[in-house]
């Protein structure tokens, strides 16, 4: 069933757009105030929010619990507004020097960059999301009529542009991955829309909380986050989804290894883990605590190529920070989860 929509217009001048009039009712579960004042991307790394300071140059590692901030990393990016998390490093795009930098969460030393692909010369680079294996980015050519084509590219780690397609929404800002769609946020409309990324078709569209200027997206495998810089707070947002079955994810092969972030989390007692392999291989999903010792063996077993989805009981744990590592002979991935009784 297609959307509803009505005209609208952008900036008080005689041009309309559409705005999705068939939105969506999600439940705000938790409110913080953001860590600057002018608050860019989101990021998830598993355990923590990433969040960027447009006017300070500043990434923020925060809390998702009451948004209290564990690290901060002076950046060299002088107006930060992408932002995005690839399972190791983070990703940053720069709307002043049109670039994408790689940096390594740790040190914050850039590790890698290159141009940023724009809509055209007045574009302004945007959004970051990663979805396991490439880049996706928003440009905007701004909330001004005239300054050129909205556009969301698909770009590989070294910066060449896969696909591009028309974006969404009358100023495309905040990018994100749920581990199946895209979502991406639209800055003058005030919605957020859940994309088909294989055709760009929208599947959903529920309303930007905090105003005008959602300008930020991350997913934790459960909820959606969302930074607003009109109301200088970020949000956790339940729109309905518990993490992708592995019947829903349809005929498509992975042409590659990975390792998702569990669904829920933090968790109790139970949680999904989901992997794809691109090949029969022999494999091993185990799960470790914070002094290494090994807690469960999931899979330890030759599997089919395809995506796989497992469930890890914890009832017999206490609270606590726990790993889990799927290996193969070619291809190794850790990633953290919380167990909270």
């Amino acid at each position: 069933m297609g959307q509803e929509i009505e005209r609208v217009t952008k900036n008080d001048e005689n041009k309309s757009l559409e705005k999705f009039t068939d939105v969506d009712t999600v439940i705000i579960i938790n409110r913080f105030p953001s860590p600057a004042d002018f608050v860019g991307d989101l990021a998830f790394d598993g355990e923590y929010l990433w969040v960027e300071g447009y006017n300070t140059s500043v990434v923020y590692k925060i809390s998702p619990v009451d948004g209290s901030i564990v690290k901060t990393i002076p950046t060299s990016v002088i107006r930060p507004y992408g932002l995005t998390f690839d399972n190791q490093y983070l990703w940053l795009a720069d709307n002043d020097n049109y670039e994408i930098q790689k940096i390594d969460t740790a040190t914050g030393v850039v590790i890698q960059s290159f141009p940023a692909p724009t809509a055209s010369t007045n574009g302004y680079p945007t959004g970051l999301a990663w979805d396991g294996a490439n880049l996706w980015h928003n440009d905007t050519g701004g909330p001004q009529f005239g300054n050129g084509p909205d556009l969301t590219f698909q770009i590989d780690n070294s910066g060449q542009t896969l696909q591009t397609f028309t974006a969404i929404g009358a100023y495309p800002t905040g990018l994100t991955w749920d581990g199946q769609y895209l979502w991406t946020s639209d800055n003058v409309l005030q919605q957020i829309h859940q994309v088909d990324p294989t055709n760009f078709n929208i599947l959903r569209t529920i309303a930007a909380p905090g105003g005008d200027y959602p300008n930020g997206l991350a997913w934790d495998g459960q909820y959606l986050w969302v930074s607003n810089n009109d109301a200088d707070s970020i949000y956790q947002l339940d729109v309905g989804l518990t993490g992708i079955e592995e019947d829903e994810l349809g005929d498509a092969l992975p042409y590659d290894f990975a390792l998702f972030q569990n669904y829920p989390n933090p968790f109790n007692p139970s949680t999904k883990i989901r992997y794809e392999i691109p090949e029969l291989s022999f494999i091993t999903l185990k799960v470790y605590d914070v002094l290494g010792s090994e807690i469960a063996v999931l899979v330890n077993e030759e599997k089919p190529i395809g995506t796989h989805t497992i469930d890890f009981d914890a009832t017999n744990l206490p609270s606590g920070i726990y790993f889990y590592q799927l290996q193969t002979p070619n291809f190794t991935q850790t990633k953290k989860m919380i167990l909270l009784k």
